[in-house]
Formats: structure tokens, C-alpha cells, sequence
């Protein structure tokens, strides 16, 4: 049975739309916006005795590790797929991208990164199914 997965995301969410003889839909939400409301908190730098800690460092470095996690769950989720779209707005369609070419059993499954707009579900739904009937025109440099 193939499994086609097409993932929209962003920095606050991802969504997930997997299609086989049935149709799923799942939202993974980031917590990198929480990340950042608990960063403006921290002051930029404190002293520990004789050493000056950098705090902004820090929290560049917990940032790196949410947006990690985030993306590790998205994966999990990839698990299955025959074929792989990843599409969205922001710069985290391509964060994902690479973590998939790490992964020498999906990147051979993924058929293309695409620029797109702030959509409903529906659309997401919709633009997913429309690329896997049309795929037969992407192939691998596309990507």
C-alpha cells in the first residue's frame, strides 16, 4: 500500500496530511513561540564569581534544541510514507529538509520542497492530494 505524506509547516506548527486507502490529518505544534516569550525573560549576561556568563548564548542554544525537537517529531511521523512533499511559508520547510537527507531511508522518498501561503486545512488537504496525482512530473531535482 503507498503512503503519501505531505507536511506544511512553520515555526508554530506543522501539519500533516497522510494519504493511503484512507485519509489522516495531524497538527504538531512547535512551542518555539514559548520558547521565545521565556528568552526575553533571561537578562543578556550574569556573573558567576570571576566568569561572565553569557545568557543570550544560552538561550540560542535552547532555542536550537526546541527547533531540533520539533522537527525529530515531524519525522516520527514520516515513518511510513512512500513519498514525501514538504511545503510551507517560512524557512522551516528546509530545516526539515536537511534532517530528512540525514536520514539515508527518506530522502530518497521525498519529492519536492514548495514555496505556500497561510492555509486552511481544507487547502492543505486539497493542495496535497493535487501534487500526489500530478507527481509524475517531480523527480528528485526538483528538490
Amino acid at each position: 500500500m503507498k503512503t503519501s505524506i505531505g507536511i506544511w509547516i512553520d515555526k508554530e506548527k506543522a501539519f500533516i496530511v497522510t494519504l493511503n486507502d484512507s485519509q489522516g490529518f495531524k497538527m504538531i505544534p512547535s512551542y518555539i513561540a514559548d520558547h521565545y516569550f521565556e528568552a526575553k525573560r533571561v537578562p543578556h549576561s550574569e556573573r558567576a564569581g570571576h566568569t561572565q556568563i553569557d545568557l543570550k548564548e544560552r538561550v540560542q542554544k535552547h532555542e536550537h534544541e526546541v527547533i531540533k525537537n520539533y522537527l525529530k517529531k515531524v519525522l516520527s511521523e514520516l515513518k511510513d510514507a512512500s513519498e514525501i512533499v514538504i511545503f510551507g511559508p517560512s524557512n522551516m520547510k528546509n530545516e526539515l529538509k536537511k534532517m530528512i537527507e540525514e536520514d539515508h531511508n527518506l530522502a530518497s522518498k521525498l519529492k519536492a520542497v514548495e514555496n505556500a501561503d497561510f492555509m486552511t486545512h481544507n487547502q492543505i488537504v486539497a493542495w496535497v492530494k493535487t501534487f500526489f496525482r500530478g507527481s509524475a512530473r517531480y523527480t528528485k531535482t526538483a528538490v
